[in-house]
This record gives structure tokens, sequence and C-alpha cells, in this order.
């Protein structure tokens, strides 16, 4: 007897002693655990997830005891912190494939399950901020599923890190095609070490021909690494909004301004307080303050401190003009004239009443 009837009782015996030997992982973890330590075996490469033999011995070895999973999402919560960019109706969660257990990340076009636009596309989707600052040794790994023409330098499938939210990135793999099915990939990003970092999955079509294969879906995400610490207090960011320009309109010499700072956020904590400033001189609190300010130009600060008293600073423009101011209309009403002879010498009056349009 051969084939699944013979594996799953296998792999799920495994799975028992795994939960047995590391009883607070979770299943995504035990999942992770077994398709990563298996013994690689090249004609099972494109054929099963794993791409390898169950080795029991390596899954209980393969991952230290002290590891702490410091990223997991199984993609079933929606943005959950992900954010989309370049053309963004492509990479969205889809129940078409998925690992666990319901949906994943996907680009490409619902219905027609490929990524032909009829031009060249490409899109980003990349993850919410993940603090490496006290992990050693970290690892990476996901399940995806990829389908593409096949030819190096074209429908390229990118994974990436930033180290600097985005100002810059390190390729970390590249890859043209899954073979048809979802394959675990386990990705050795201990270089990130000491950082907060953003792992970024990107697909770009580089031509707009040959794009009527299926795609990309990304599912289970999990970051592990050995702590050495309690990572520290990250600072808030603060979010002061836009510069304003605003008019006068009724002439009193200032204009009443709404200042926003609600888009602020701290990545490990809550912010606490918001104080709102100008030249040094605090003219409010709170992540939202309705303030007047006279016709002028004037910098105010908003200074936010989170729950472990570290603080962010940002700064908006406030420009309020004053608009001329004109008098009331008038018109003449009644004119009145009389003229008057003495002997040879005439003189003339004249009445004017002038009213406004009030």
């Amino acid at each position: 007897m051969d084939g699944t009837s013979m594996a799953a009782p296998h792999v799920a015996g495994v799975a028992g002693l795994l939960l047995a030997q590391f009883p607070d992982r979770s299943h995504l973890e035990v999942r992770q655990l077994l398709l990563t330590s298996v013994d690689p075996v090249a004609a099972l490469a494109i054929v099963v997830a794993s791409g390898g033999r169950l080795n029991a011995h390596g899954a209980l070895t393969s991952i230290p005891a002290d590891w702490v999973v410091i990223f997991e999402d199984d993609m079933e919560n929606d943005a959950n912190g992900w954010t989309v960019t370049g053309d963004t109706s492509l990479w969205h969660q889809s129940v078409n494939r998925s690992v666990s257990p319901v949906s994943s990340w996907y680009y490409g076009i619902d219905g027609v399950w490929n990524y032909d636009t009829g031009v060249r596309n490409a899109g980003a989707l990349t993850s919410p901020p993940i603090d490496l600052r006290c992990s050693t040794g970290t690892v990476l790994t996901f399940s995806h599923f990829l389908d593409t023409e096949g030819f190096t330098g074209y429908d390229r499938a990118t994974v990436r890190v930033t180290q600097d939210d985005g100002d810059s990135y390190t390729d970390i793999l590249t890859k043209l095609t899954t073979g048809g099915n979802f394959v675990s990939e386990v990705l050795d990003i201990s270089t990130f070490d000491g950082s907060v970092i953003r792992v970024q999955f990107l697909f770009d079509t580089v031509d707009r021909v040959l794009n009527g294969y299926e795609g990309w879906y990304v599912d289970d995400m999990i970051v592990l690494g050995e702590m050495t610490g309690s990572p520290p207090n990250a600072p808030p960011t603060a979010v002061a909004g836009p510069d304003q320009d605003l008019s006068d309109n009724d002439g009193d010499g200032q204009e009443g301004v709404t200042l926003d700072g609600s888009g602020s956020s701290d990545p490990d904590g809550v912010i606490v307080t918001y104080e709102w400033s100008e030249g040094g001189i605090v003219i409010g609190s709170g992540s939202v303050l309705a303030a007047n300010f006279a016709v002028g130009t004037r910098v105010v600060t908003l200074t936010v401190t989170d729950d472990g008293g570290a603080i962010g600073t940002d700064e908006v423009l406030i420009t309020v003009e004053s608009i001329p101011q004109t008098g009331p209309a008038l018109h003449v009403e009644v004119i009145h004239v009389s003229m008057s002879m003495r002997g040879s010498k005439y003189s003339a009056t004249a009445a004017i009443t002038i009213l406004d349009d009030v």
C-alpha cells in the first residue's frame, strides 16, 4: 500500500510528536516544521508542497525550542496590515486557492484566473512592520502557488525585504513557477536581524503579451527567530495632516482651522498624548483640535507620546489669507435742482439723496 493512505498516518504521527514536544506551537507552526524539515527529493520538487520526504528527527530538531513566532498571518483576516501598491486591483484576497483554510492573497483577475489586462502590469503586496531588533537566526516561511509563462526575464515574481520602510529593497527570492502546486519556502533572513523590516511580494509582467497564466497566490507566512531580550520601545509616528490654505471669509482677521493628528500611530504600543504647539507655546491637545488662527502663515507642531514615553513630532503649515473688503453698493435715489435769478445773476441749488443697497 502506498500514496496518501500510507503518508497521512506517518505525517499525523509526527505532528503529534511535535505538539507533545512543543505544546505552545500553533497548527501553522507545526505544519511549517513538517514542511521545512524534509529530506529533499528532486523527483518530488514540483509534486508535493514540501518537495521532499518526511523526516521526524529533522522536524523535532530543526528549530530550537526557544525560537518564537515573531510574525504570523494565515491570510484569513482581510488586509490585516498588508498594503497593496501598483496595479491595486490585481493583488487581493481570494478563495480560489489556499493552503489554510479558505483564503490567500492572489495576483490575478477573479473569474478569468489570469493577469492579462491587455497592458504591462505590476503590483506589490507589502507586509506590516516586523520587529527583528531582538531576534537572531531569523527565518521566513510561506506557501505559494505560482503559474507564469516561465521565461526568465518575464513575469517576475520576487520576494524582497526593506529595512528603511520602502526606500530600498533586497531581493531574497525570485521564481518562475511552482509546478502547479502550493510550495513551502524557507528563507534565511538573519542578515536583517536587529532591524524592523517589511516583506514584499512583487509581481511584474514586464510586457503585455503571454499574460494568460493563473498568477501568484501567497498564503501562511511566518517569521521565526530566537529572541535575545525584549525589544526597545519603538517611537510613535506623528502625522499632523496636510498643509492647509484658508481664507478669512468674514474679514474679522482670523479663521477657524481643524488640526487632525488621527493618522499618527505607534508600532508597538499606543499613543497616550497629543500636543499641538506654535513657536514652543502649547495651543491645545487631543488627536483633533479646533483652533482659530490670525491672518498670516505659521508652523504648528504635533508632538505625540506613546505608553513607553517615546515621542514623535510632525509639522503642518497653516496659511490664512485676507480677502479685500469692499464697501456697500450705492445708488442715487433723488436729485432736486432749483434755480433763481436776482438781477442779472443766476444761482442754482442741487440736493442729491444717495442710498446703499442694504
